[in-house]
């Protein structure tokens, strides 16, 4: 699939496995690195946002959910304008480009931009994006989005392409009507009473390379709050740009890797459970 369209309940799902990373006894991380990151971060200092691929749907009490296209395009907006600042915070320099333009004029772009984008979702798969694993573990996943990477970075006149994905829901207030009858009902029984969320969205975010097609760097995140500024929680974990072109910028890199002006993270909220 070339967008995130799997439904509320997958949102759900993955908002947990990705929030479960508290929880853990010894440092875990849910980000991915290439084994040479540190090598190829050498030849990047320009960045491109690729267009954010965003799904949001209402869950509602009768019928089939609703797709909020016009939230959609908002929540694109925001997510790119924000993947934006944060990489600019980290050292890089992000390329404007208007991509909506030159599919238009070239189809061949927008052929490549979808074969990046289903390369993106099958690798995720075989790297289990979201899911926390050890930290020392974290750069043992070398793999590629292959070669059309390297088209999309070429048209923006860049060394790597930042890709963007998010899935979202809300709840009609039907269905929230239904569900806190449903969650009543179990407090009678069971003493207790479970009131579930009712937003709740999750996003991903690659660094890709864009002369090799190697996916050099993903994370993700999950709240149970519909939002764009999750994105920067999910950047959190970007490698600084190493090698600035810059000698004086302001962005200063200190021994831990993390520049002193990085985006402050979000808070950690409880995942949500959504009904399907």
């Amino acid at each position: 699939m070339s967008r995130i369209t799997s439904g509320a309940r997958a949102i759900g799902i993955a908002v947990c496995i990705v929030l479960l990373a508290a929880c853990a006894t010894k440092p875990t991380t849910t980000a991915r690195e290439h084994p040479d990151i540190d090598t190829a971060l050498l030849d990047v200092e320009r960045v491109v946002v690729a267009p954010a691929i965003v799904s949001i749907e209402r869950i509602v009490f009768s019928g089939e959910n609703e797709r909020l296209t016009a939230q959609e395009a908002r929540i694109a907006a925001e997510l790119e304008a924000a993947t934006a600042v944060a990489l600019g915070a980290r050292g890089y320099e992000v390329v404007p480009f208007d991509f909506n333009a030159a599919r238009e004029a070239d189809a061949d772009l927008a052929f490549a931009l979808n074969q990046v984008t289903e390369a993106f979702n099958r690798v995720k798969g075989d790297m289990q994006l979201g899911r926390a694993i050890p930290e020392e573990k974290k750069r043992q996943f070398a793999e590629s989005l292959g070669e059309a990477v390297n088209q999309v970075a070429d048209a923006a006149d860049a060394d790597a392409v930042v890709i963007v994905q998010f899935g979202g829901f809300d709840k009609s207030g039907g269905q929230q009507a239904k569900e806190m009858a449903s969650s009543i009902l179990l407090g009678v029984l069971l003493g207790s009473t479970a009131i579930q969320p009712s937003e709740g969205s999750y996003v991903e975010v690659a660094l890709v390379d864009g002369v090799t097609g190697n996916l050099l760097w993903a994370d993700a995140a999950g709240a149970a709050k519909l939002g764009s500024e999750l994105v920067v929680r999910a950047l959190a974990s970007v490698p600084a740009d190493i090698d600035p072109t810059d000698p004086a910028s302001d962005v200063v890199v200190p021994d831990d890797g993390q520049p002193a002006s990085a985006p402050e993270t979000l808070a950690v909220e409880e995942a949500p459970n959504p009904s399907a």
